[in-house]
């Protein structure tokens, strides 16, 4: 790399140059003065010139974007603009900085804005909330954070690799997977593929000799017969668990006891752990008692579904060999430690019953059980936090109780079928239903089920987006079809906005916007991103008139009718941030525009109609927008357009 730009680099006065030089490169900084944290950078490659045209450091205040923008030219004398900025979570919006820039970058023929994020994974509760503080990162990680960025600039830096565009790794692709938090295995991809065949290999070796051992009782076509019946019955006890869970989502969310688990995630345990393990141990059970009268023996029936559980694995290990998908790691622990686990109880422990048998199995299970939970709680805690603010349009509920579900099912997948060797089963599943019908009565009846944080230590804030907006609807001839003036609130959770309803009372009359959407184009709200697909579900407060400074006004400019096609160019002024949106009548086709090169990119679509979205933002001064739009029309439109609008403030 030529040029490397940093933000968030943590320097201060007591850190020199030195102590942070890269080889071959110099550096250009703006550190933050008074407090600890942000500051930017920018470390060029010797043989660059550069020149510092502005900086953050000229602001004396606080609250203010930290930018650093650097003339660089090579020695072949091409200038560009170079500018690096970091956004503190507190400031809304960078206008000062976009002024800045806005003025200086027309002198420049190449303008780039480059920066670098490092976040730390796990604080999802937090982001752009008054908790997003570094109390919320690990001592830990912060320890050794900067050491990292480092050691990997330094890496990066002085990499062959990078250097020369033309030298590619001769392993191919990279097949890598954190273990533990402990350390990464990587190896090349083909090593990983052949890892992949070798324990397949291994996986079939074992289910031959369970198939050999089973012999003296059962005839070869029996066992394949019950093996495919088997998997059957594992899958089919997989769909039931995600139906029950399904079912227990959809009371919970009649009974608006919805999102418990979003500040206490063990209610998942209780809510959906239970039901699946109970669900798929019933199911197994009740497809046993009638395999029973071919297959007499606990043992062999047990061994059948753990070698049903076994092929499932080894097709989903060979279907990611083939597709080259690099995360065939986790199926590759289902399939080889139970295979080698079995081909050496076949082999050395065959006498191994009670409980020498029990310890041998937790034994080799272990390290996949470990390994697949800790992958597990992983993902929780990236899913968890999200369903905070994915809309209210999706029943969160229902979704976390299938990811669980399904979840749980694979990584009891070789434990499961051990509910065959126990004798009071029923008393077995009758703890687990047990548990969960005291959960159910504990989440409806008492505040547990709450299901927000405000505690500093473990935050889980509700989230709410709100805008103070004016909107006006107009007829073909311009005249005014209806305007309203009211409080837009994006619901980023199923409980928005109802779950603060005691704490503001206005919320009481709230209405839903859904017949706004199923009448206007993207709700007749103004959208400043086309999310209408998962944020449709929003809500109104009628209220005063906000105030607008800034009026918008769409003008068009000219209209050209040439063979199938009519070209309207239009005008647009207004604020420093406007959306426009397109929909063209049925059977009518956006050909092209000149907003981009190349064919329009489509949004969903509305009522048979196309949509298509325009973002237009601009620092300061911002001066008219020109776009033109040439539409594909059929013969009975050419003497019949017309276009309508709305108008939205906030």
């Amino acid at each position: 790399y030529h040029i490397i730009a940093v933000t968030e680099t943590w320097l201060n006065d007591c850190i020199t140059d030195k102590q942070i030089a890269l080889t071959g490169y110099s550096i250009l900084r703006v550190d933050r003065r008074g407090r600890h944290g942000g500051g930017v950078a920018l470390f060029l490659r010797n043989g660059l010139c550069s020149h510092i045209v502005d900086t953050s450091a000229s602001l004396e205040r606080d609250g203010v974007p930290e930018y650093l923008l650097a003339e660089v030219w090579s020695p072949a004398r091409s200038k560009m603009l170079i500018a690096v900025v970091y956004r503190p979570p507190k400031i809304g919006f960078i206008d000062i900085f976009e002024e800045e820039f806005a003025a200086t970058v027309s002198r420049y023929k190449f303008a780039f804005i480059l920066g670098l994020d490092f976040a730390w994974s796990t604080n999802g509760y937090v982001y752009h909330t008054r908790f997003d503080t570094v109390d919320q990162i690990p001592l830990g990680s912060l320890q050794r954070t900067g050491d990292n960025i480092l050691a990997l600039a330094h890496g990066i830096t002085s990499s062959h690799y990078l250097s020369d565009p033309l030298v590619e790794f001769s392993g191919g692709n990279l097949v890598f997977f954190d273990f533990l938090g402990a350390f990464v295995i990587r190896w090349p991809q083909y090593m990983a593929s052949i890892v992949n065949l070798i324990s397949i290999c291994i996986g079939v070796y074992s289910i031959y000799l369970n198939a050999a051992t089973a012999r003296r009782e059962v005839k070869s076509s029996m066992y394949v017969k019950q093996l495919m019946i088997c998997m059957a019955t594992l899958i089919g006890s997989w769909l039931a668990s995600m139906f029950t869970v399904t079912l227990i989502g959809l009371i919970l969310t009649e009974f608006g006891k919805v999102m418990s688990w979003y500040a206490r995630p063990a209610w998942l345990l209780f809510l959906y752990v239970c039901p699946t393990v109970f669900v798929s141990m019933l199911s197994l059970i009740s497809m046993a008692t009638r395999q029973r009268l071919d297959i007499h023996s606990s043992w062999t029936l047990y061994q059948l579904y753990c070698d049903a559980q076994s092929i499932i694995w080894m097709s989903v290990l060979l279907l990611c060999s083939i597709l080259e998908v690099r995360s065939g790691f986790i199926p590759l622990h289902w399939v080889l430690f139970p295979a080698i686990g079995n081909v050496l109880h076949n082999r050395l422990f065959n006498n191994w019953k009670d409980w020498k048998w029990l310890c041998y199995q937790v034994g080799i299970l272990t390290l996949p059980y470990v390994q697949s939970f800790y992958l597990a709680i992983g993902a929780l805690y990236l899913f968890i936090p999200i369903m905070g603010r994915s809309g209210a349009s999706i029943n969160s509920e229902v979704v976390m109780a299938n990811m669980i579900s399904l979840l749980f099912c694979l990584l009891l997948s070789f434990t499961l079928p051990v509910v065959l060797l126990i004798k009071n089963v029923e008393r077995v599943i009758s703890v687990w239903i047990g548990i969960f019908l005291i959960a159910m009565g504990v989440l409806i009846l008492t505040p547990l089920s709450f299901p927000y944080s405000g505690d500093p230590q473990s935050p889980a804030p509700a989230r709410f987006m709100i805008a103070h907006t004016q909107r006006t609807y107009y007829y073909v001839n311009g005249s005014v079809r209806h305007s309203g003036n009211g409080y837009w609130i994006v619901d980023l959770d199923m409980n928005s906005p109802r779950s603060v309803a005691n704490t503001v009372p206005e919320v009481s009359i709230a209405a839903h916007t859904i017949k706004d959407c199923e009448e206007e184009l993207y709700c007749g709200l103004p959208y400043l991103m086309p999310v209408t697909t998962f944020l449709w579900k929003t809500s109104w407060i009628p209220g005063p008139a906000p105030l607008i400074r800034i009026p918008t006004n769409l003008e068009l400019i000219s209209k050209e009718l040439r063979g199938d096609t009519i070209t309207f160019a239009f005008s647009v002024t207004g604020p420093d941030h406007i959306g426009i949106i397109l929909s063209p009548y049925k059977d009518v086709h956006l050909q092209k525009w000149n907003v981009l090169d190349g064919r329009p990119l489509q949004g969903p679509m509305w009522k048979n109609r196309e949509t298509y979205f325009i973002y237009y933002s601009c620092a300061s001064d911002c001066i008219p927008y020109h776009f033109s739009i040439t539409l594909a029309v059929r013969y009975y439109f050419k003497y019949n357009y017309s276009y309508s609008t709305s108008r939205m403030y906030m």
